[in-house]
């Protein structure tokens, strides 16, 4: 259970470095090839997480603005393949999602 944990962690803070990487103006390609595997298993948590932290990291709401669609558009396929749990037809969960 501890190397699961280890794993998101050590995860999460290659996509924070990634996210970093780009703010401060690095060559994406160069980005995403050093951090492909951590892209590549991305889950939805794992974005909240890491803005949050660049947050923590005194990173200015201007500069994320700024550069938060590069690192979007990264993370766009991984997160549109992430394998989840669809909410059962006619629950509350599936209305709202119907509707957003």
């Amino acid at each position: 259970m501890s190397e699961f944990i280890n794993n998101i962690a050590q995860r999460r803070e290659e996509l924070i470095a990634f996210s970093e990487g780009i703010i401060k103006g690095g060559k994406r390609k160069e980005y995403i090839k050093k951090h492909q595997t951590a892209i590549d298993a991305l889950s939805p948590s794992d974005v909240y997480v890491v803005i949050h932290r660049l947050l923590e990291l005194k990173y200015s709401i201007e500069d994320l603005t700024l550069h938060v669609g590069k690192i979007i558009n990264v993370f766009f396929l991984p997160l549109k393949n992430y394998d989840r749990k669809r909410p059962a037809k006619n629950s509350f969960l599936y209305f709202l999602e119907k509707e957003n």
